[in-house]
């Protein structure tokens, strides 16, 4: 995996969705949440790393651009993570969500109340819906996301995360 850096991470704040997916999911005020979508772009998690739905699906139905994609559901990342304790020094996925999403089996549940970000170096990076931008939270700011009984949970990064600059983004995209 590519190194994490604040520098890397700091330059996608304040940026939409629209300037960050390669293959145009997501507009500003649309209904989708985007917090998946923004961490799988920045860490190529697409179906090459973690099993679930990308934008690339969204978009192409699957058929073209599938390296250039991002998976956009909270739980499919979170599902195939393995669980820590703790923020690892060097990078992991932080998650908000309500206990009644989590399964007894410990995978998380496809509940609207979950977001995810990626943690670094005490902050969250992570895509708001409220203002469509990507922020920086300090770790314990989004703790009462959906209220006083939110949760916090971390996964360590998947095997094949790779850090990614938003040019590295966009040359994912082949031609037409």
């Amino acid at each position: 995996m590519a190194q994490l850096t604040l520098s890397l991470l700091d330059s996608f704040e304040g940026k939409s969705i629209e300037q960050i997916c390669p293959l145009g999911f997501g507009k500003k005020g649309d209904a989708d949440n985007h917090c998946a979508h923004f961490t799988s772009h920045v860490l190529r998690l697409n179906n090459h790393a973690v099993s679930g739905l990308t934008c690339a699906g969204m978009v192409y139905n699957g058929e073209k651009n599938a390296a250039a994609g991002g998976i956009i559901r909270v739980n499919d990342i979170f599902n195939t993570c393995m669980d820590i304790d703790d923020p690892l020094s060097g990078g992991c996925l932080a998650y908000y969500t309500l206990p009644s999403n989590m399964l007894k089996d410990g995978y998380m549940g496809s509940a609207k109340d979950k977001h995810v970000g990626i943690c670094f170096e005490g902050f969250v990076y992570n895509y708001g819906n409220k203002h469509d931008k990507v922020r920086k939270n300090k770790i314990g700011d989004l703790a009462k996301i959906y209220g006083k009984d939110t949760i916090t949970l971390y996964t360590a990064l998947p095997a094949g995360a790779t850090a990614l600059s938003l040019e590295e983004i966009k040359a994912l995209v082949t031609s037409p």
